[in-house]
């Protein structure tokens, strides 16, 4: 996976609340992630209970990439 920021990807999957939900861990713990990082055990999990959003987010991510590089994009499908 590429890097991603915490807030980043805590924000795709709905904030906070619905991350600590889906963990089954209270929001402080979650809120934590956003200044240290994801602990790795918890985001292989989260990328296995919500592939479609990483997908999403590392799509994105290649494309600014490219488009700070100046290199033509293929439109979206």
């Amino acid at each position: 996976m590429a890097h991603m920021d915490a807030s980043t990807i805590i924000d795709a999957l709905g904030g906070t609340g619905k991350v600590a939900n889906l963990c089954g861990i209270t929001p402080g713990s979650v809120s934590q992630w956003r200044n240290k990082g994801i602990p790795h055990p918890w985001a292989k999990f989260l990328r296995a209970a919500r592939p479609k959003t990483f997908i999403r987010l590392e799509r994105e991510a290649e494309r600014e990439r490219l488009r700070q590089k100046g290199r033509r994009l293929r439109p979206e499908r």
